[in-house]
Protein backbone atom coordinates (compact mmCIF):
# COMPACT_ATOMS: atom_id res chain seq x y z
CA UNK A 1 0.00 0.00 0.00
CA UNK A 2 1.00 3.17 -0.61
CA UNK A 3 0.68 6.47 1.51
CA UNK A 4 1.10 10.16 1.57
CA UNK A 5 2.06 12.70 4.75
CA UNK A 6 -0.33 15.17 5.53
CA UNK A 7 0.14 17.88 8.30
CA UNK A 8 -2.88 19.78 10.05
CA UNK A 9 -1.65 23.16 11.67
CA UNK A 10 -4.01 22.78 15.11
CA UNK A 11 -5.53 19.58 16.85
CA UNK A 12 -5.87 18.12 13.17
CA UNK A 13 -3.30 16.28 10.92
CA UNK A 14 -3.09 13.56 8.25
CA UNK A 15 -1.72 11.16 5.58
CA UNK A 16 -3.31 9.79 1.94
CA UNK A 17 -3.30 7.05 0.00
CA UNK A 18 -3.50 5.98 -3.44
CA UNK A 19 -4.87 3.40 -5.72
CA UNK A 20 -5.49 3.49 -9.13
CA UNK A 21 -5.75 0.20 -11.85
CA UNK A 22 -3.76 0.17 -15.27
CA UNK A 23 -3.95 -1.75 -18.20
CA UNK A 24 -2.17 -4.55 -20.26
CA UNK A 25 -1.21 -4.77 -23.33
CA UNK A 26 1.90 -7.16 -24.66
CA UNK A 27 4.56 -6.21 -26.63
CA UNK A 28 7.33 -7.85 -28.50
CA UNK A 29 9.81 -5.34 -30.11
CA UNK A 30 13.96 -4.82 -30.36
CA UNK A 31 15.16 -2.49 -27.44
CA UNK A 32 17.73 -1.04 -25.95
CA UNK A 33 19.42 -1.99 -23.10
CA UNK A 34 18.13 -0.16 -19.91
CA UNK A 35 15.54 1.70 -21.61
CA UNK A 36 11.50 2.11 -20.26
CA UNK A 37 8.11 1.22 -22.02
CA UNK A 38 4.28 1.62 -20.75
CA UNK A 39 2.17 -0.87 -21.70
CA UNK A 40 -0.39 1.93 -22.37
CA UNK A 41 -0.42 5.31 -22.99
CA UNK A 42 0.99 7.64 -19.97
CA UNK A 43 -0.04 4.40 -17.77
CA UNK A 44 0.62 0.97 -17.11
CA UNK A 45 2.85 -1.56 -16.66
CA UNK A 46 6.02 -0.56 -16.58
CA UNK A 47 8.92 -2.52 -18.65
CA UNK A 48 12.55 -2.50 -19.07
CA UNK A 49 14.70 -3.80 -21.89
CA UNK A 50 17.50 -6.07 -20.65
CA UNK A 51 19.17 -8.25 -22.98
CA UNK A 52 17.04 -7.16 -26.25
CA UNK A 53 13.66 -8.23 -24.14
CA UNK A 54 11.07 -6.36 -22.37
CA UNK A 55 10.72 -7.21 -19.09
CA UNK A 56 8.47 -6.04 -16.15
CA UNK A 57 10.35 -4.39 -13.81
CA UNK A 58 10.32 -5.80 -10.00
CA UNK A 59 6.90 -4.04 -8.44
CA UNK A 60 8.98 -5.45 -4.71
CA UNK A 61 10.18 -2.37 -3.13
CA UNK A 62 9.01 0.01 -5.39
CA UNK A 63 7.90 3.35 -4.20
CA UNK A 64 6.48 6.68 -5.81
CA UNK A 65 10.00 8.24 -6.20
CA UNK A 66 10.89 5.14 -8.14
CA UNK A 67 7.91 5.78 -10.53
CA UNK A 68 8.61 9.73 -10.62
CA UNK A 69 12.15 8.88 -12.22
CA UNK A 70 10.38 6.40 -14.48
CA UNK A 71 8.35 8.55 -15.70
CA UNK A 72 11.11 11.53 -16.55
CA UNK A 73 12.83 8.81 -18.27
CA UNK A 74 10.22 8.29 -20.93
CA UNK A 75 9.89 12.05 -20.96
CA UNK A 76 7.25 13.25 -18.47
CA UNK A 77 8.03 16.03 -15.78
CA UNK A 78 6.71 13.24 -12.99
CA UNK A 79 4.60 10.68 -12.21
CA UNK A 80 3.28 7.48 -9.13
CA UNK A 81 3.29 4.62 -8.86
CA UNK A 82 -0.73 3.09 -8.88
CA UNK A 83 -0.76 -0.74 -7.60
CA UNK A 84 1.47 -3.93 -7.33
CA UNK A 85 0.68 -6.89 -9.24
CA UNK A 86 1.12 -10.67 -9.42
CA UNK A 87 3.00 -10.95 -12.86
CA UNK A 88 2.41 -13.79 -15.31
CA UNK A 89 5.20 -12.45 -17.54
CA UNK A 90 8.70 -13.01 -17.24
CA UNK A 91 10.24 -9.92 -14.77
CA UNK A 92 13.22 -8.26 -14.41
CA UNK A 93 14.72 -10.01 -10.76
CA UNK A 94 15.85 -5.84 -9.98
CA UNK A 95 14.52 -4.90 -6.64
CA UNK A 96 14.88 -0.79 -7.16
CA UNK A 97 15.05 2.19 -4.48
CA UNK A 98 15.03 5.70 -6.59
CA UNK A 99 15.30 9.14 -4.03
CA UNK A 100 13.70 11.05 -6.35
CA UNK A 101 16.49 12.87 -8.36
CA UNK A 102 17.80 10.06 -10.28
CA UNK A 103 17.84 10.78 -14.56
CA UNK A 104 17.16 7.05 -14.91
CA UNK A 105 15.94 4.36 -13.23
CA UNK A 106 18.92 2.80 -13.99
CA UNK A 107 21.12 5.33 -12.03
CA UNK A 108 18.68 4.62 -8.94
CA UNK A 109 20.01 2.17 -5.92
CA UNK A 110 19.25 -1.54 -6.56
CA UNK A 111 20.19 -4.80 -5.78
CA UNK A 112 19.28 -8.44 -8.15
CA UNK A 113 16.82 -10.75 -6.23
CA UNK A 114 16.76 -14.23 -6.90
CA UNK A 115 13.13 -14.25 -8.27
CA UNK A 116 10.04 -12.08 -8.32
CA UNK A 117 6.46 -12.64 -9.13
CA UNK A 118 5.38 -8.89 -8.75
CA UNK A 119 5.26 -6.18 -11.54
CA UNK A 120 4.18 -2.32 -11.41
CA UNK A 121 1.72 -0.30 -12.54
CA UNK A 122 2.47 3.42 -12.76
CA UNK A 123 0.87 6.66 -13.92
CA UNK A 124 2.75 9.23 -15.79
CA UNK A 125 1.80 13.61 -16.28
CA UNK A 126 3.05 16.70 -17.57
CA UNK A 127 2.88 19.54 -15.03
CA UNK A 128 -0.26 21.37 -15.06
CA UNK A 129 0.59 24.74 -17.21
CA UNK A 130 -2.46 26.30 -14.89
CA UNK A 131 -1.26 25.41 -11.72
CA UNK A 132 2.70 26.68 -11.54
CA UNK A 133 5.24 26.44 -8.80
CA UNK A 134 8.86 26.99 -8.15
CA UNK A 135 10.57 24.27 -7.22
CA UNK A 136 10.77 23.67 -3.24
CA UNK A 137 7.67 25.74 -2.61
CA UNK A 138 5.52 24.63 0.10
CA UNK A 139 1.70 24.40 0.44
CA UNK A 140 -1.11 22.70 2.11
CA UNK A 141 -4.18 21.14 -0.02
CA UNK A 142 -7.19 19.25 0.79
CA UNK A 143 -8.16 19.94 4.27
CA UNK A 144 -11.44 21.53 5.98
CA UNK A 145 -9.55 24.99 6.82
CA UNK A 146 -5.99 26.53 5.48
CA UNK A 147 -3.94 25.28 8.67
CA UNK A 148 -4.63 21.87 7.77
CA UNK A 149 -4.09 19.75 4.53
CA UNK A 150 -1.70 17.32 2.47
CA UNK A 151 1.59 18.41 2.31
CA UNK A 152 2.45 19.11 -0.92
CA UNK A 153 6.14 20.11 -2.28
CA UNK A 154 6.91 21.16 -5.76
CA UNK A 155 9.14 19.05 -7.36
CA UNK A 156 12.74 20.48 -9.61
CA UNK A 157 10.29 19.44 -12.48
CA UNK A 158 7.66 22.09 -11.90
CA UNK A 159 4.83 19.54 -10.50
CA UNK A 160 3.35 19.63 -7.20
CA UNK A 161 4.06 16.65 -5.43
CA UNK A 162 2.31 14.69 -2.41
CA UNK A 163 4.70 14.12 0.62
CA UNK A 164 4.70 10.51 1.89
CA UNK A 165 3.57 9.58 5.51
CA UNK A 166 6.81 7.29 5.41
CA UNK A 167 8.90 8.44 8.15
CA UNK A 168 7.14 11.08 9.26
CA UNK A 169 7.13 12.67 12.34
CA UNK A 170 6.31 15.54 14.92
CA UNK A 171 9.80 16.97 13.88
CA UNK A 172 8.92 17.01 10.12
CA UNK A 173 5.84 18.60 10.95
CA UNK A 174 7.33 21.42 12.79
CA UNK A 175 9.40 22.25 10.43
CA UNK A 176 6.97 22.27 7.71
CA UNK A 177 4.99 24.85 10.04
CA UNK A 178 7.96 26.79 9.73
CA UNK A 179 8.65 26.67 6.44
CA UNK A 180 4.64 27.90 5.94
CA UNK A 181 4.75 30.68 7.88
CA UNK A 182 2.73 28.79 11.03
CA UNK A 183 5.58 29.67 13.47
CA UNK A 184 2.77 30.06 16.48
CA UNK A 185 0.86 26.99 15.76
CA UNK A 186 1.17 23.26 16.90
CA UNK A 187 1.46 20.61 13.84
CA UNK A 188 -0.01 17.34 14.80
CA UNK A 189 0.11 14.70 12.01
CA UNK A 190 -2.70 12.32 12.31
CA UNK A 191 -5.39 11.96 10.11
CA UNK A 192 -5.60 10.09 7.38
CA UNK A 193 -6.99 11.78 3.75
CA UNK A 194 -7.40 9.63 0.11
CA UNK A 195 -6.72 10.11 -3.17
CA UNK A 196 -6.53 8.43 -7.01
CA UNK A 197 -4.28 11.15 -8.81
CA UNK A 198 -0.89 12.61 -6.93
CA UNK A 199 2.37 12.72 -7.69
CA UNK A 200 4.79 11.94 -4.54
CA UNK A 201 8.21 12.03 -4.95
CA UNK A 202 9.34 13.11 -1.37
CA UNK A 203 9.49 11.23 1.75
CA UNK A 204 11.30 9.70 4.51
CA UNK A 205 12.42 12.76 6.06
CA UNK A 206 14.51 12.94 8.90
CA UNK A 207 13.92 16.60 10.67
CA UNK A 208 15.25 17.47 14.01
CA UNK A 209 13.18 19.79 14.32
CA UNK A 210 15.32 22.89 14.06
CA UNK A 211 15.39 23.29 10.16
CA UNK A 212 13.74 26.85 8.33
CA UNK A 213 12.59 24.14 5.48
Amino acid sequence: MFAIGLLVISSFSGLIVAFVDGSHNDQVSSCESGSLNLTDVSEGELQVCSDNEWLSVCGSSFQHASAAVSCRQLGYDSGYATNIFYSYDETESVYYRCTGQESSLANCSHRDASSCSRGIRIACVYKNESDPCSSGEMRLRGGATENEGRVELCTQSGVWSAVSYWNWGQADAVVACRQLGKVNHIAIPIRVYRTTVQPMEFGGYECQGTESS
